[in-house]
């Protein structure tokens, strides 16, 4: 509250477009911060952009705003009662030249995530805005598309500078999201791993098919011919009796084969069982993360209504004290 009423223009904000381009395939739109009607005395009419600017100039484009997240870390640019009452808005107080931490990113893709659920059937777009609609803006914008969307780093930060008219000039960022390259691959392989062992003992089965052996084996392919002899000779017994042993030796290894296959079955049923319990830990883990996202959105929806009022009363207090 206490800088709301000062009027000084943010440091190069008129150096910078008031307004980007949606970014194509996605919902996303920057711009910078728009200055309520106080700050209009230190602008020349050309250079002013307000709450009513941003919403005529996409209505312009034929284009509807449906979510606003502010991530400055101030409330004296402008006050949630200059928007439109249907336009949602969100407050995330981020820190600038730093990178923001995972509590900041977890919201900003929780808020995202929850609105493009309820308006799937709109084309309502997501306005983000920093103190120029640049830094910090580019890097939460691109880390979504990167993590959420599985763009390629390079190619989210490009697409971020084309469409908001300026780079993302903070190397510290840019650096962050191109690292996100290597711990997208890092992961990849790891959760490659335990798709191709859930997937490898589908086909186990054929695999047991070719590795048994036929079930009939003739111990001689003249053995129907000896059927009709007397009985066999001196010489032929040993011969037959080398034959029963070749088939009990068959059946050991068959026997040998049958318990190895087993116990490799078992231990791909255990793996399986293990990567079932770890992805219902995951699951419970994310459920409890999203929970407590969910209450501190609820909590800031609250305060954010206790300030509004707050800032309500003073001000008609200000207008009874001026009458």
């Amino acid at each position: 509250m206490a800088g709301r009423g000062s009027c000084r223009v943010p440091e190069r904000w008129t150096e910078y477009i008031p307004l980007g381009c949606r970014m194509p395939g996605t919902r996303f739109v920057a711009f910078k911060v728009p200055l309520q009607e106080s700050f209009h005395r230190n602008l020349l009419p050309e250079e002013r952009f307000s709450p009513h600017d941003l919403i005529r100039k996409v209505e312009e484009r034929q284009e509807e705003l449906g979510l606003i997240i502010d991530l400055t870390c101030t409330t004296r640019y402008y006050g949630q009662e200059e928007l439109p009452p249907t336009l949602r808005y969100y407050k995330i107080l981020t820190m600038g030249h730093q990178i923001p931490n995972r509590k900041t990113i977890m919201r900003f893709k929780y808020i995202v995530k929850k609105f493009l659920t309820a308006n799937k059937d709109n084309d309502k777009l997501i306005g983000v805005h920093c103190t120029h609609g640049l830094n910090r803006t580019g890097y939460l914008v691109c880390r979504y598309l990167i993590e959420v969307e599985g763009m390629e780093p390079n190619a989210a930060i490009e697409l971020f500078n084309k469409c908001r008219g300026h780079p993302i000039e903070r190397t510290n960022y840019i650096q962050d999201l191109q690292k996100r390259a290597l711990k997208n691959s890092c992961e990849g392989k790891s959760l490659g791993s335990d798709v191709s062992r859930s997937k490898g003992s589908a086909p186990a089965k054929p695999q047991k098919q070719l590795v048994k052996p036929p079930l009939a084996v003739p111990r001689n392919p003249g053995s129907s011919k000896k059927k009709q002899w007397t009985g066999p000779t001196a010489q032929e017994q040993p011969q037959e009796l080398g034959h029963r042993a070749l088939g009990q030796g068959q059946l050991q290894q068959k026997k040998q084969r049958q318990q190895k296959w087993n116990h490799l079955e078992q231990k791909k049923q255990s793996h399986l069982e293990q990567d079932h319990l770890e992805q219902r830990k995951k699951k419970k883990k994310w459920n409890h993360l999203e929970q407590r996202e969910q209450d501190h959105l609820e909590q800031d929806h609250l305060e954010q209504r206790q300030q509004n009022h707050l800032e309500q009363n003073h001000l008609e207090q200000r207008k009874k004290n001026y009458c």
